[in-house]
């Protein structure tokens, strides 16, 4: 990526390949003691009401899960998840942010300090405009990171895609197993000058098992009275559908603050379930997943990511 910061993060020596996969490989023996590797997918999900709302209490039973349309069997649930949070917090601060960037700071700020009450969960911040800026890695210190927040200022382009890539890359495929990793992007305007493609974000999201949550300000009617939703918000919501997560459209500041509480508040009731595909083969290919829900009382609306890769067998992988 040109007009990269090289004191932002430190490029890696070797690249690693992570399949979206939960505790991603155990080891199994067979009959000649043998070891071998069994796929297990990671698959944090999210049902919503035909009013948008979450839908808690849901049990294992509830859910049926498909792999190119052939249907697994649910290894293990957990309802709400306890996993730890790692959270990722990508802030555009790209020009057409100015007017409105005092707000988003603010809201960033309050949801770093209420996302971060337990011990286990950790947040990193990042911005970008003309380039990608990591201010504060993987931390614990809610202050640190909120102080950050205030220092940051606007000014470049957009490069959204770049952000989603590089942080997913070289900071989410490091996490340690057991934990989970989630995305929250701010941002007001379409991708300008990335040198990745929306589906190259996505696809290393998936990699990477990120789930992505977007706010976009875009239409934020404390500063531009009268504008529309547009085909900006349809890329942000494909990077969110995509990998399970959810966009949220605040048009006002109080909307603003409902939005970075509405992902305290799925984050802290997802659902979780793990499945070891019928399909072992490590061919490195893409598998499509869907879910499904059963004998629940309301239409559902169900948010999982879309699909994983399959690594190939023998390259390293950090598992989820």
């Amino acid at each position: 990526m040109t007009g990269f910061r090289t004191i932002v993060f430190v490029a890696l020596a070797v690249l690693v390949a992570v399949p979206g996969l939960a505790a991603g490989t155990r080891q199994q023996q067979d009959d000649d003691q043998t070891q071998i590797e069994a796929l297990e997918v990671f698959l944090p999900v999210m049902v919503f009401d035909k009013k948008g709302e979450f839908v808690p209490g849901l049990q294992r039973q509830n859910f049926r899960v498909f792999e190119d349309g052939v249907e697994q069997q649910i290894t293990s649930f957990d309802a709400p998840t306890q996993l730890p949070l790692n959270i990722a917090l990508l802030i555009d601060t790209s020009s057409s942010v100015k007017r409105k960037l005092k707000f988003e700071k603010e809201a960033a700020a309050a949801f770093v300090m209420s996302i971060l009450e337990r011990s286990v969960d950790r947040a990193l911040l990042a911005t970008f405009d003309s380039v990608v800026t990591l201010h504060v890695d993987f931390s614990r210190d809610s202050g640190d990171l909120t102080r950050s927040i205030d220092t940051i200022k606007a000014g470049g382009n957009t490069r959204l895609y770049d952000a989603i890539y590089r942080v997913c890359e070289e900071k989410m495929a490091q996490l340690p197993p057991g934990t989970r990793p989630v995305m929250l992007v701010i941002t007001d305007g379409a991708d300008v000058g990335s040198d990745r493609s929306l589906d190259e974000a996505i696809a290393m999201a998936q990699r990477t098992s990120v789930t992505i949550f977007g706010i976009s300000t875009r239409n934020y009617a404390d500063i531009n009275a009268g504008t529309t939703r547009g085909s900006v918000d349809k890329d942000l919501e494909k990077l969110c559908e995509q990998t399970g997560g959810r966009t949220f459209l605040p048009y006002q500041r109080i909307e603003l603050e409902r939005a970075f509480a509405g992902v305290r508040t799925l984050l802290r009731n997802q659902y979780v379930i793990y499945y070891e595909p019928k399909n072992q083969v490590r061919d490195g290919k893409y598998r499509k997943i869907e879910v499904k829900t059963e004998n629940i009382d309301r239409k559902a609306d169900i948010r999982a990511k879309a699909g994983y890769f399959a690594v190939p067998a023998g390259t390293d992988t950090i598992p989820r």
